[in-house]
Formats: structure tokens, sequence, C-alpha cells
């Protein structure tokens, strides 16, 4: 049995005045009904959702802007798990090889994130991504000397020999 005693306050929109109505009223059916109908999610179907082409550099560059994303927000994580693999696109589906599950599983906290990120800023809602874990892969690690890091250092920032040339560094 409903309490008639209820009382509800509705505000009528684009009116500042309040008004106490009762809860069984027609008028706060209606209201509480277009607040209903006005907070439903709208259902978006799948099939009318854009699928434009892409290439598998544009892929590249969303890729790279939201790992730098993550960096500046300090996601470092997923960031260094981004820049640990290479991914390999077959159509829409984004394959990555991560060499443990634990990395896998790093991944997976923010994977729906990039996929959304990458399906709108590729305008294509096809965008799937697809992690395999394959324990053989290794992450090549090697000791490098002074010459072998300097040369690295150019390789990446080539101004690193005009600066070592201009102020005559030499390595010990």
């Amino acid at each position: 049995m409903l309490n008639v005693a209820n009382k509800t306050q509705i505000v009528p929109s684009g009116n500042t005045t309040e008004r106490s109505v009762s809860a069984l009223s027609l008028s706060s059916i209606r209201k509480r009904r277009e607040l209903e109908s006005s907070l439903e999610k709208k259902v978006t179907n799948p099939d009318d959702l854009p699928r434009d082409a892409f290439t598998y550099e544009q892929l590249m560059i969303e890729w790279n802007k939201y790992s730098d994303r993550l960096t500046r927000s300090g996601i470092m994580i997923m960031s260094s798990l981004m820049g640990m693999v290479i991914p390999v696109l077959n159509g829409t589906m984004i394959s990555l090889e991560m060499p443990n599950e634990g990395s896998k599983i790093s991944f997976d906290e923010n994977k729906y994130d990039l996929a959304n990120y990458l399906r709108k800023k590729l305008n294509n809602y096809d965008i799937e991504i697809e992690i395999i874990v394959n324990e053989e892969v290794r992450i090549e690690k090697k000791v490098l000397d002074n010459k072998e890091k300097l040369q690295r250092f150019i390789d990446l920032n080539p101004a690193m020999k005009i600066f070592r040339e201009t102020f005559q560094l030499e390595l010990k």
C-alpha cells in the first residue's frame, strides 16, 4: 500500500519557484517519467558507426600520442608496455605479443580505453585489440660501453654530435 502522505519537491523547468506536489498526482508521475526518459542512455546501433580505412602509420601516430599522454599523466606501466611491444595490424585487429601473463594483465587494465581512443581518432569502430602471451618473447638487454652509449644518443638526437664537437668533449 502506498503512503499518500509522501510529498515530493518538484521544480518545473524554467521556473525558479518550488511547490509541493503529491507523489501520487498526475503531474508528479509525468515529471518522474520525463526524468526517467531523459536519464536513459541513448543506444547506438553498432552498424551505424563509421568504419573509415586507416594505415599502419596513422595507427602508430595515434599509438604514440596515447603513450605520451599516459606518460604525462603518470601511468607509466601502460606507457612502457606500449613502448615495449610492436603492434601488428591485420585489418582492424591489432595484435600484441606480451612476454608474460603479468604484462598481459597490466595491459588489459587499460586496453579498452586505448581501443576507444583509437576508434575515435581513426574513425573506425571495428578496431579490436588482441593480446597474445608468448613466453618465448625476450626483451633484448645488453650492456653498452661509453662509445656505444654516445652513438645511441647521437642516433636519438643528431644535435648531440654537434654538442660534442662544439665543446670538444672526449670519452674516458
